[in-house]
């Protein structure tokens, strides 16, 4: 039924087209929009960079960026998440399409799960207190991941597109694609789908004791299905309504870590995620306004069908919803000034019958900011106020706080700038840190961190030469800082507040580009040190310890060239050695790795039209480094990848 569904609009959106051929065509009105990555503080990928990465999912494209640390625990369909500067993953927030993806339950977006074929732009944006472009919650947390997709009406060139593509790799991965957007005076519509299957049985190497063990990685399948549908209304120049339907299924198997590695293994998961959003923006001469509602839906199975209790396997079910709504407004004069104010709210629930009751929990947000414009730069002023109500199973607990921030630029000239900055934040526990299973604890407090950074940026461009270098420092002390430690043994682990940490370190990008007459040499270079420190009890063991996944040296260079219509990159990509627990001993010492991948791509112009055919392959870990993010969570040897997409 649901198929059938999309072949029909699919086919009324092509009929309406050629139907449509033969009428008067009228003035359509344009949305003037301000795109988000003029924002302070914030940088992005470009659409050649993501298209030529091959990349399965948005976690693979986020190591491109400086400061950013990816937990991964698998390949294809295996858990991705990313720590920013030492903060946990729930600082962060992952603004899909101008609506942040919840973090009811896990406090954390899969990553993973996040498609990368309708990606038309990916940045992580530090500041953006005057825009109206992110919810208020995303505002005040620590960063955003911002990922904006081709269903935004602002990205139609043209009355009707099409994409279709399919992709075959390594391990039985498939995947297939497609999507078409189409105007029709005021509206714009668009549909969109993408299906991945992957057995994930991929070799691999450890060590145990003096032994290497060669052997082979199973119960790693995956199928996943996710899709999305939006509609637009332009009745003028300066409105705006956007709704928007995306829906996600899937079934993967869990192999769980070397060290419990059981071939036999029956750990699997389930799940589906629903989210309904509307929009409503309007643009003037002097305002700019957003008025948002939103409702997430979320549910996954564990299923366990070796688990040893009376009844012969175990079977976990958790639903949790999200629903929220928000108005932000920006009152601008001229270029001199703006200034924001806004207010919204957040309802949280989530069902088991694991847990006693249903906790919930409801927070109100407000924001006031200001961006004020100098000969030589701006300053950006930002206040967040956060009521949290938390209806625990046992009690009841409010929580107030005040997040302030603030950043300064200052220009010196057309190419170079200096930026100073500073934020507080502070980030809820989760559901699962504060309820789930034995691993839970509900006595947690809220984890505190102050930011600061300087920037400095240099730009320079000619008629064949251009670049972009940016060194910045940084400093971010935490408290109550959350953790998941083993407290009693290695195999039963608890979430604690370990008390107090440190991390300052320095991040460095170079961007260079030289244009010859028909083709393009590009380098990009990104390097993070990063010094992360326990200083919770003077007394412990672990008293000025790295903290546990915390490289000191990590980053990436990516060299590639462009003649006509082929294209060939590299990518190498280094972890430096880090430690799996706090306590730094040889035995919780993890290797570093150095990965190596290669990409290539021919392009196709089909008639009159320049239809366009692009074939991409892609060769990744070429040196078959065996190598884990997370400890024992092992990840894939040397792979391929072969991409065909076709584009009207």
């Amino acid at each position: 039924m649901k198929l059938s569904v999309a072949i029909g609009v699919l086919f009324l959106l092509v009929s309406s087209r050629v139907f449509a051929q033969g009428e008067a065509t009228e003035i359509e009105p344009v949305f003037v929009y301000a795109p988000s990555a003029n924002q302070p503080g914030s940088g992005g990928i470009s659409l050649k960079r993501i298209q030529r990465r091959l990349a399965t999912d948005v976690g693979q494209l986020l190591v491109l960026f400086p400061g950013m640390q990816l937990k991964s625990y698998g390949g294809l369909g295996g858990m991705k998440t990313v720590s920013f500067r030492s903060l946990g993953a729930g600082h962060t927030s992952v603004v899909l399409d101008r609506f942040a993806l919840s973090q009811t339950q896990s406090g954390q977006t899969d990553l993973g799960q996040l498609p990368v074929d309708f990606i038309r732009n990916l940045a992580v944006v530090h500041h953006a207190g005057t825009s109206t472009d992110y919810p208020i919650h995303a505002k005040l947390a620590g960063q955003i991941i911002s990922i904006e997709t081709r269903h935004l009406p602002e990205f139609y060139n043209d009355s009707f597109r099409l994409n279709v593509g399919a992709q075959a790799g390594s391990f039985g991965q498939l995947d297939g694609h497609f999507l078409v957007t189409q105007r029709l005076k005021s509206w714009r519509f668009s549909l969109s789908m993408k299906g991945r299957t992957f057995d994930g049985s991929y070799p691999f190497t450890y060590r145990n004791g003096n032994t290497d063990v060669h052997t082979r990685r199973t119960n790693g399948d995956l199928t996943d299905v996710f899709g999305t549908a939006s509609i637009s209304w332009i009745p003028t120049t300066k409105t705006m309504v956007h709704l928007s339907y995306s829906g996600a299924l899937f079934d993967k198997g869990l192999p769980g870590a070397v060290v419990f590695y059981n071939e036999t293994a029956g750990q699997r998961l389930y799940g589906n995620n629903h989210m309904f959003n509307l929009r409503h923006s309007y643009v003037s001469s002097s305002w700019t306004g957003a008025t948002t509602a939103a409702f997430q839906q979320n549910s996954l199975d564990y299923v366990d069908s070796n688990y040893l209790n009376a009844q012969g396997y175990l079977h976990s079910h958790f639903s949790s919803q999200q629903t929220e709504a928000q108005t932000q407004w920006n009152f601008h004069k001229k270029h001199r000034f703006e200034l924001l104010f806004g207010t919204g709210f957040r309802h949280e629930t989530l069902i088991s019958e694991s847990i006693s009751g249903s906790p919930k929990r409801l927070s109100i947000d407000g924001i006031a900011a200001i961006k004020y414009n100098v000969r030589s730069g701006a300053i950006n002023l930002q206040v967040g106020a956060q009521s949290i109500n938390d209806l625990r199973p046992a009690d009841t607990r409010q929580t107030v706080v005040l997040l302030p921030s603030a950043d300064y630029l200052v220009r010196f000239s057309r190419t170079i700038f200096l930026a100073a900055a500073y934020r507080y934040t502070v980030r809820q526990p989760s559901f699962n840190e504060l309820y789930y299973n034995q691993v839970g604890n509900d006595d947690l407090r809220p984890e505190k961190a102050h930011m600061a950074s300087l920037r400095m940026e240099h730009k320079a461009s000619g008629k064949l030469l251009s670049s972009r270098a940016t060194l910045q420092p940084f400093y971010v002390y935490t408290t109550d800082k959350i953790l998941a430690i083993p407290t009693k043994n290695l195999f039963i682990w608890s979430i604690q507040n370990i008390g107090k940490s440190q991390a300052f370190g320095v991040e460095l990008t170079e961007r260079i580009s030289h244009a010859f007459t028909k083709a393009t040499l590009s380098l990009n270079v990104n390097y993070t040190f990063q010094y992360t420190q326990d200083l919770s009890d003077p007394e412990g063991p672990t008293y000025g310890h790295l903290l546990s996944y915390s490289p000191l040296h990590s980053g990436t260079a990516e060299l590639s060239y462009e003649y006509q219509k082929w294209g060939l990159s590299a990518l190498l990509t280094y972890q430096g050695e880090r430690y799996a627990l706090n306590e730094n001993i040889p035995a919780n010492l993890l290797e570093d790795f150095v990965l190596l991948d290669c990409s290539a791509f021919y392009l196709f112009e089909i008639g009159k039209r320049r239809q366009q055919l692009t074939v991409r392959a892609a060769l990744n870990n070429i040196t078959n480094n065996y190598y884990s993010y997370i400890r024992y969570f092992v990840m894939p040897g040397r792979n391929f990848t072969i991409r065909i997409s076709y584009e009207l």
